[in-house]
């Protein structure tokens, strides 16, 4: 059993460093393909790697609750299966809804600032979920906590892109691929405290994140400050070549 623990904690940990490696490794390219100062190119790699870990995040607290909704509301609020099944389609038919306005709001507002709104949002609305018996409440507070963790995903997708506009694709696979692949594996570390101390405590532990994943956020360059960043270092790299 613990072995086996100790294999996924291993698993997680290479994933990783793949992924911070993959970025530091990024460096020289920038620096030759883009003629970028180091300050210029490792500001960029310093973005996406800020991304990244909030992706992480969005995608433990999504694996987390699609989990362990269904769970809480048959094991600590005393409902039905078919309630606990309502309580997810309720969470994801509002998640619908977030993807759509959290996509309108980034055109209008910028993807930073919809994912600070999210995280949080969410700061708040979690732990009322978990501290409350009242399931009527609790139903309701699904429909924002739906809205502002859907309302994240697309436009931590167009930020991370942002940072590398040249290379959609790597973008995506860095920014996405992985940290979703990380997101997910941290479903059965949730579930492992939830054998030990119940299932309360995995949501608890859920609802710790969003605050530390919103200080990681503070931390991510406007997509504009990067580009005019990396344009305004191009002539110098360029004068100093010539």
């Amino acid at each position: 059993m613990k072995y086996r623990h100790i294999g996924v904690l291993c698993v997680g940990h290479l994933v990783t460093d793949v992924l911070q490696g993959a970025l530091r490794a990024m460096l020289p390219f920038f620096i030759a393909a883009y003629d970028l100062s180091y300050a210029a190119a490792a500001g960029i790699v310093f973005a996406a790697n800020m991304t990244s870990i909030t992706i992480i995040g969005r995608s433990i607290i999504f694996y987390g609750l699609n989990t362990f909704i269904p769970i809480y509301w048959i094991n600590a609020l005393n409902q039905s299966k078919a309630a606990g099944a309502m309580a997810l389609t309720i969470f994801a038919g509002s998640g619908i809804i977030g993807n759509l306005m959290g996509g309108s709001l980034a055109d209008r507002i910028g993807p930073k600032k919809v994912m600070l709104l999210g995280f949080f949002s969410l700061t708040l609305f979690l732990p009322l979920l978990i501290l409350g018996n009242n399931v009527q409440i609790a139903t309701l507070l699904l429909v924002p906590i739906g809205l502002m963790l859907y309302g994240t995903y697309s436009p931590s997708i167009v930020l991370g892109q942002s940072y590398l506009p040249n290379r959609v694709g790597l973008s995506s696979g860095v920014t996405l691929g992985v940290a979703v692949a990380i997101g997910g594996g941290a479903a059965p570390i949730i579930g492992r405290i939830a054998d030990l101390y119940g299932i309360w405590y995995s949501l608890a532990s859920i609802a710790c994140l969003p605050m530390f994943f919103s200080a990681i956020a503070l931390s991510l360059p406007g997509s504009q400050r990067v580009v005019a960043e990396v344009d305004d270092d191009k002539p110098l790299t360029t004068a100093q070549n010539d």
